[in-house]
């Protein structure tokens, strides 16, 4: 199944609305995870998905952050299923967040 989604990404004060497409595959699903990016005060940025507890990345860039936190999510994701329950709720995050972005991500 094929289809697509419209996305609000906020970096800074600048707010986008870009559109995605996704895929589902035979026997998996895809989950929304709430995203921030934190920039780190030794360099780089950490990633940290808002509403699913445990995810949790970093990357040299924004972009390579997203990338890792997508991969984050996908573990978290397949071990919270492993055990029927997913314990969705609002994460704190310490730091100053530089970017916000709503991902899918399929297991």
């Amino acid at each position: 199944m094929t289809g697509t989604i419209e996305i609000v990404e906020t970096i800074g004060q600048e707010t986008n609305k870009v559109e995605a497409q996704w895929t589902t595959f035979a026997g998996s699903r895809a989950y929304q995870c709430n995203v921030a990016i934190v920039a780190e005060p030794t360099g780089g940025y950490s990633a940290h998905a808002r509403n699913l507890p445990g995810a949790v990345s970093q990357g040299e860039s924004v972009e390579s952050a997203l990338e890792n936190i997508t991969e984050a999510c996908r573990g978290v994701l397949e071990e919270y299923l492993s055990t029927g329950h997913i314990p969705w709720s609002d994460v704190e995050i310490e730091g100053t967040v530089v970017a916000e972005k709503r991902i899918l991500v399929n297991v």
